[in-house]
């Protein structure tokens, strides 16, 4: 039970380093600002703009109920762990602490991938250079990885152009990748 205490205590430091970093108070006043601007009885005559407006306060929402859960579940812990006792079982403890840790994690790489460009959509290409059918090959299996891992991460993974090679693989492969981060 101490271990895990002790865990838990070392990814509460962790959330409470990165809370300053995420400026929730800021976050907040744009989402007042946002929500005020789609009010606005001209707001729907740009589409493109309001559609943009719309996703923005739809992730800021999305950003601070995150934040909120995560300081509840924090508090939920500190109650359990100085509740239990050597005696209890740690297994449902040791599930939440995990959650806990998982999330901040995420939270971490979300602040890490802040800046302007980190959350949009991307184009990846590959090509195989010098290397023979080998080189070939190679490209092919990344292409194949790359987008598996984007089926995982429940991205939209569009094959956008690839020229094959003579005998095996691809000389080069470009896909287009949709999501978020």
């Amino acid at each position: 039970m101490k271990e895990l205490a002790e865990t838990f205590n070392n990814q509460n430091t962790r959330l409470e380093q990165i809370l300053p970093k995420l400026d929730i108070d800021s976050l907040q006043k744009n989402l007042r600002e946002s929500e005020a601007k789609s009010l606005k009885s001209d707001f729907w005559e740009d589409i493109k703009k309001a559609t943009a407006v719309m996703q923005d306060i739809s992730e800021q929402r999305a950003q601070i109920k995150e934040i909120d859960e995560l300081n509840s579940q924090a508090q939920n812990i500190k109650e359990l762990l100085s509740l239990s006792t050597e005696e209890t079982s740690g297994l449902d403890i040791e599930a939440e602490v995990k959650d806990f840790s998982n999330k901040v994690t995420q939270l971490e790489t979300r602040l890490f991938l802040s800046a302007p460009y980190d959350s949009g959509n991307a184009f990846l290409s590959i090509h195989a250079g010098q290397g023979g059918v080998e080189a070939m090959d190679w490209a092919i299996m990344l292409l194949r990885m790359y987008e598996r891992f984007g089926e995982i991460k429940k991205w939209k993974v569009t094959l956008v152009d690839e020229t094959k090679g003579e005998e095996a693989g691809i000389k080069s492969a470009t896909i287009q990748v949709e999501g978020s981060f």
